[in-house]
């Protein structure tokens, strides 16, 4: 899973510049969380750019940490982009409210579709795109939220496991201490990804890169992983499944359109 990070970067700085070149705009929107994940597309956007042109959209919620609040913060300040902020916490607790359930999960959901309506709204406000920032890690987890923080115009990481974001986040200079904490959606107070899974991403990447090069479950175990790691991280990827299906669209048959 290693990468040449120096030519990874300037890859999907390419990238990045070429797709906004494509489209009606000159400008992105990016939601700043904090993470690793945001932190890498907001400096290769800076990037691919100019910070002018890369606005960053910081959309806390009331259980936010406070760690993940700096951690946005100064990522706006190290790349001086322009950036807007919006409390969500109203618009989810009014919804709790209306709604009268307390389930974590699925207001987490609720948390992360707020977002990508918030992240639009700019988009059409500054006459920009919207820049995913979710990995192939969470991809093949299905760790997202359809029409959530599955939704964008540009992703310049979709094609990367985790780990290597992290790698190519330290080629970029982004700042140790985001890089080295651990992944969380934020969702309630002490929340992390590796929590809720019950492996590492570093597990998880070494065992679907392994699946992707055609090794089954069972070489896998021969070669010395630990096949509890290796059913769950499987498992889960089967569970998911349809999370990464299309939505359904019929197939008409000629003699009905006319």
């Amino acid at each position: 899973m290693n990468i040449n990070a120096e030519l990874l970067k300037e890859h999907l700085i390419d990238f990045i510049s070429g797709e906004v070149a494509k489209s009606p705009f000159d400008k992105v929107v990016i939601g700043i969380s904090g993470g690793i994940d945001s932190a890498v597309v907001a400096y290769l956007a800076a990037e691919a750019l100019g910070k002018r042109n890369v606005i960053g959209i910081l959309m806390p919620y009331r259980t936010m940490s406070e760690e993940n609040k700096e951690d946005a913060s100064a990522v706006i300040d190290d790349l001086g982009i322009p950036y807007v902020e919006v409390d969500i916490s109203p618009m989810v607790d009014a919804f709790k409210v209306l709604v009268d359930d307390t389930d974590k999960r699925r207001l987490g959901s609720k948390m992360v579709r707020e977002r990508m309506s918030i992240l639009y709204y700019y988009a059409d406000r500054y006459k920009a795109a919207v820049l995913g920032t979710s990995n192939k890690s969470e991809d093949l987890l299905g760790y997202f939220t359809n029409h959530g923080d599955s939704a964008w115009d540009i992703n310049p990481i979709s094609g990367l496991f985790k780990t290597q974001v992290i790698m190519l986040g330290l080629e970029l200079g982004v700042p140790e201490r985001i890089v080295e904490k651990k992944s969380t959606a934020d969702f309630w107070v002490g929340q992390t990804d590796e929590e809720e899974f019950g492996f590492t991403y570093f597990e998880a990447d070494t065992i679907l890169h392994q699946i992707e090069k055609g090794y089954s479950a069972e070489d896998l175990v021969d070669i010395g992983l630990d096949e509890q790691v290796v059913r769950k991280v499987l498992e889960r990827v089967d569970k998911t499944a349809h999370k990464r299906v299309p939505p359904s669209i019929p197939q008409l048959p000629r003699e009905v359109l006319r």
